[in-house]
């Protein structure tokens, strides 16, 4: 999706929502982040996770979730008993989506007026917190022409109005006005550790690291190495035989962060660079140990392309992760 699209569709949302100014996205995320900073004031929320709830209950959804197929069957059973028929293509909608909401047909006058159902089997459980954002995201921004069902799809398939509701959910599933006064001081994965369990358990790691990292106060970089091709020899690889003698995969990054203060500093890390030898997230995943820190300098890292890095200590943390091993870098 390019992002001329979704300015495309935003320019037409900002329109029935009373645009003011040039850009039609930022009016959008603008549009939302005043009903969320009134949701949090009224309900003095405190977590990442309190937000979630209360901004639940102030555009009128509640939240299903279903973790088995069995679960499945029985959630959309019990809606088209009471006579939600609507609920009956869930099983066909959650093919190629995360979360549908549903505006209830047969609404008892206690009940809000729409139902979001997450759908968290399997591997789609990792994105449960983004994708429950993604649902309020729609209803943030509904208009009396928007429709009644919304669909999260898969990323390959996304609309643009989809992308757009990507946008505001990445914005405060993570809300700086919640998250950034609890970020700073020693950069650790026990500081990052507790700081999600007290405000976003049910977020993924990689999500909130990412967003932690790019709003920490000082220069942050998170790193996620693993054993990897260089990308020419993994097109080399692509091409060769039984017989013919490859290249070995040396450890390189798959994953980084890099905020503004770290980039400012000279911490220009890219995806697939490769990570030093003498550096002690090496050691930690060649020895295997469970972690450790050391006091480096920036220069270790280099690329053919683009030579060494500046000339910079730096504190390394490591730990050993799942086929690879997580880094997190600061600067005295």
């Amino acid at each position: 999706m390019v992002r001329s699209d979704v300015t495309w569709y935003a320019r037409r949302l900002a329109a029935d929502l009373g645009a003011v100014g040039d850009d039609p996205i930022e009016f959008i995320l603008d549009h939302a982040e005043r009903q969320i900073r009134a949701v949090a004031k009224k309900h003095c929320v405190s977590t990442l996770a309190d937000l979630l709830t209360a901004t639940a209950q102030a555009v009128g959804t509640r939240f299903e979730t279903v973790s088995t197929d069995e679960e499945l069957d029985q959630l959309v059973a019990r809606y088209i008993d009471r006579g939600e028929t609507p609920f009956a293509q869930l099983p066909k909608d959650f093919r190629d989506s995360f979360g549908v909401t549903l505006r209830l047909i047969q609404r008892r006058p206690w009940e809000l007026e729409h139902v979001s159902v997450i759908d968290c089997r399997g591997s789609k459980a990792y994105r449960a917190f983004f994708t429950k954002w993604h649902e309020l995201a729609h209803l943030l921004v509904l208009t009396q022409q928007a429709q009644f069902k919304f669909r999260r799809t898969h990323a390959e398939k996304q609309a643009a109005d989809e992308a757009l509701m990507d946008m505001i959910a990445a914005r405060f599933g993570y809300w700086s006005g919640i998250l950034q006064p609890h970020l700073g001081g020693n950069l650790t994965f026990e500081t990052l550790s507790a700081i999600k369990s007290a405000h976003c358990p049910e977020g993924s790691w990689q999500s909130f690291v990412h967003a932690a990292i790019d709003r920490w106060p000082t220069a942050a970089v998170y790193i996620k190495a693993e054993p990897r091709l260089k990308r020419a020899e993994e097109r080399q690889l692509n091409q060769t035989t039984l017989w013919t003698r490859t290249s070995t995969a040396k450890l390189r990054l798959a994953d980084v962060i890099v905020n503004d203060a770290a980039r400012s500093r000279g911490a220009d890390l890219f995806p697939n660079m490769r990570v030093p030898q003498t550096s002690i997230l090496h050691r930690i995943h060649t020895s295997r140990e469970d972690g450790g820190t050391a006091t480096e300098c920036l220069s270790l890292w280099e690329s053919s392309a683009r030579g060494a890095l500046r000339q910079c200590e730096i504190v390394v943390v490591g730990r050993s992760a799942y086929e690879g091993v997580e880094g997190l870098i600061s600067f005295d």
